[in-house]
């Protein structure tokens, strides 16, 4: 079963670092493996951005088998 991956990422309008769990395992290494934008919401602010390369890059390492 490919479950949803949580990581966080911080808002650029309130500088909160929300939890972001709408992704599933595959779906991320994709976008990760095709340097393609992850977006991530606030939902105190109903903002969308795109994460950070740091974010990324960390995230990357964390779904590293």
């Amino acid at each position: 079963m490919d479950e949803s991956v949580p990581f966080k990422s911080r808002c650029p309008k309130c500088g909160y670092q929300w939890l972001q769990d709408g992704y599933k395992r595959h779906t991320l290494l994709s976008l990760l493996r095709t340097r393609s934008t992850i977006e991530a919401y606030c939902m105190k602010c109903a903002v969308l951005w795109p994460i950070s390369a740091e974010e990324q890059q960390a995230l990357s390492e964390e779904l590293a088998p």
